[in-house]
């Protein structure tokens, strides 16, 4: 039974504005095309009338330039009718009712319940997600356009059938209303503003190739481009104006897909499904992140989304969530377990409700169906390990290996990460105390601090609770200055669940830096709880020196660490030039800059290279690299031939990203093994 939405006050609210917007960009559209209509006719009659009149090399040049202005003018403002926006897909696979039955009739099921169409062809993708898609152009907003679905091995994975179904009935949701129509209108005239201001690269090739006929059509070609320059600017405003309305219509498209979905499966399908989906994606990532780190051991999987479930299964006991099913129920408490944060706005540039509004929407539908009976999604296939083993040969054929390849069976890959994971995390008697947070500065007054607690009390759930607290506090206040000095456009917004304005920001501002005081005073004051008892235990124990040694390493390792950190920061910083097209006598400005900065690099690499501490956490690639950098200078911009030397840069930024990694690790490596000698102190 065909399900019809109702269309909430807000969804017809952005809707109309939306669709003003479009009508503003229409007739500003039809002005400037008109003024460059009439500027190319009348170029030309006057190019052909000087050509005509007396025919030579010189009337030829004028003419042909006249001619051009006018056609480059006109042509930057039609070429988006040329533009397709295509969906890559390489890397999908596409299958078909013959060969998966089960699926294709679960989407049966949707597209009549939803009342939409059937897609013209179903995908599948190494991705944590579902999507319907199309190939537009121009011409798609005129034309009907048959869509495509694009379903992630990655998201079938972790989700149930009926959470699939919820998923994909929200997907289809997106274009069951002719209402939603709209979205797809403001979507194309966004493309349209965007391909004009920024997707200029073939057009700036022509309008160079033209100047470049003699200095005339450089004449010519400089005043289009001035020409050119005013437009964008009146076209920049317009995308900020339709942008701001498609981005508001956007996030009422998703609450009313939502409740599209709640009608055809229940809410919960999809809360449940959405809930889990960053656990899941966190999963996949660190999947290909330990595949990653074991391309110089010519190591591989043979079926990442086995990995997939097993490390989202594993990350879910860690943190004490239910499992059902073999899929973890994470609820939003969980999610937002060290979120303290009290400020909300919805920023006028997101397309997406966040999680929260979205949830809270989907519960109040209160549509309840069957029961979820958590039967996996990838059962609705025929065979899905060899698809998903297609699909991670087609991931890792993309990686090139110096040597035959192995591959981790599902076994072998489960006791590698497990062994990774607690060799890269904390002793848990901390209960993450210190994930996010660096133990006090060794200072010899604070042995005269007496302890006679509990030493677990002072790594309790209210304590940790409290450095979250300081850091939303913090982070309320840098968001609260941007929102008083208008680095953003928000002008109200709510705070612990009170309407403010911009010119309350400082009167909230001033209370809040109070509370972080007091906040950072009670951790401090922890801390140093912490110190006494710790080193209370290294007296007990007889092992005062090394407690007070590992301490004092520790503390030199942090400053080393921050030291080190902000000059490579304002490395990087210096090194942003590469990276937009300037002139060649800025190039050699920003690349003299850069050399007077870089000597300093160098020494810091050459420090780490004659400690032996130092190199003997880098690995052979990375000591390759770092001594042919140092060796000699490096020339990043060759002046006759006015390029950039690609090679030169390479090397750089692979030792800027050595150089970064080098110092997290030598920054976890200290604090880890510091922690770890407290927390044997506490086993003696």
């Amino acid at each position: 039974m065909k399900y019809t939405a109702t269309v909430s006050d807000d969804f017809k609210k952005n809707t109309v504005w939306a669709i003003l917007s479009v009508f503003l960009f229409i007739i500003v559209y039809v002005i400037l095309l008109s003024f460059s209509i009439l500027l190319t006719l009348f170029c030309g009659y006057f190019g052909i009338m000087i050509m005509v009149s007396h025919f030579h090399y010189t009337t030829l040049a004028i003419g042909i330039s006249l001619i051009g202005l006018g056609i480059l003018i006109l042509v930057f403002l039609i070429k988006f009718i040329f533009k397709e926006n295509a969906t890559d897909k390489s890397n999908f696979i596409e299958i078909t009712r013959q060969e998966e039955p089960q699926l294709f009739s679960l989407i049966d099921t949707i597209v009549e319940e939803v009342g939409t169409d059937f897609p013209k062809r179903v995908y599948l993708s190494e991705d944590v997600n579902a999507a319907v898609f199309y190939d537009s152009t121009f011409w798609s907003m005129f034309l009907p356009v048959k869509k495509n679905l694009q379903i992630g091995l990655g998201l079938i994975n972790i989700v149930s059938q009926m959470e699939l179904k919820a998923i994909l009935a929200h997907e289809f949701g997106h274009f069951s209303q002719k209402s939603m129509k709209v979205g797809s209108y403001v979507h194309n005239v966004n493309q349209i503003i965007y391909n004009m201001l920024y997707e200029n690269t073939s057009y700036s090739s022509f309008i160079q190739g033209f100047a470049s006929i003699n200095n005339l059509t450089a004449l010519a070609s400089y005043i289009a481009v001035g020409f050119i320059k005013v437009i964008q600017w009146i076209l920049q405003k317009m995308y900020s104006i339709i942008n701001i309305r498609y981005l508001k219509l956007s996030r009422e498209m998703e609450f009313h897909a939502d409740e599209v979905a709640a009608h055809v499966t229940g809410y919960m399908p999809l809360k449940t499904s959405l809930l889990r989906l960053d656990l899941a994606e966190h999963s996949y990532s660190s999947v290909i992140k330990f595949y990653s780190g074991k391309v110089s051991d010519c190591i591989r999987s043979k079926n990442v989304f086995k990995e997939q479930h097993s490390v989202m299964k594993f990350l879910a006991s860690e943190i004490n969530l239910e499992i059902k099913e073999s899929y973890p129920l994470v609820t939003f408490e969980h999610i937002n377990k060290y979120n303290k944060s009290k400020l909300n706005f919805t920023s006028q540039w997101t397309s997406h409700p966040s999680l929260k509004d979205r949830i809270s929407a989907l519960e109040k539908t209160n549509i309840v169906k069957e029961n979820d009976d958590f039967k996996p999604a990838n059962q609705l296939f025929s065979n899905i390990e060899i698809l998903q083993e297609t699909v991670t040969d087609q991931i890792f054929s993309k990686v090139q290996y110096k040597d035959s390849v192995t591959q981790y069976s599902l076994g072998d890959f489960t006791k590698a990460y497990t062994s990774d994971f607690y060799t890269n995390s904390y002793n848990k008697f901390y209960n993450n105390y210190y994930d996010s947070r660096n133990p006090i500065k060794f200072k010899e007054e604070y042995k005269q601090i007496s302890f006679d607690g509990n030493i677990s009390d002072l790594f309790s759930t209210q304590k940790i609770e409290n450095i979250y607290i300081s850091q939303a506090l913090n982070n309320d206040i840098e968001s609260l200055k941007h929102i008083g000095d208008k680095r953003n456009k928000i002008k109200s917004f709510d705070y612990d669940g009170i309407k403010y304005t911009r010119k309350n920001v400082k009167e909230l501002i001033e209370k809040l830096s109070i509370e972080l005081e007091e906040c950072n005073l009670l951790n401090e004051e922890n801390d140093k709880q912490i110190f006494a008892a710790f080193n209370n235990l290294a007296l007990k124990t007889g092992k005062e020196k090394q407690f007070t040694e590992k301490h004092i390493l520790f503390t030199n390792t942090e400053d080393f660490f921050n030291i080190k950190n902000d000059f490579l920061n304002d490395f990087i910083e210096k090194t942003n030039f590469f990276q937009y097209e300037t002139s060649t006598a800025k190039i050699k400005e920003h690349v003299s800059k850069l050399y007077k900065l870089e000597e300093e690099f160098k020494k810091n690499i050459n420090g780490i290279l004659n400690n032996s501490h130092y190199a003997s956490k880098l690995s052979d690639d990375t000591k390759t690299s770092f001594e042919k950098y140092i060796s000699d200078k490096q020339i990043y911009f060759v002046e006759k031939e006015d390029i950039y030397n690609n090679d030169a840069i390479l090397l750089l930024f692979i030792c800027i990203q050595e150089f970064s990694d080098f110092l997290a690790q030598l920054m976890f490596d200290t604090k880890k093994d510091f922690l770890e000698f407290q927390a044997e102190l506490v086993e003696l």
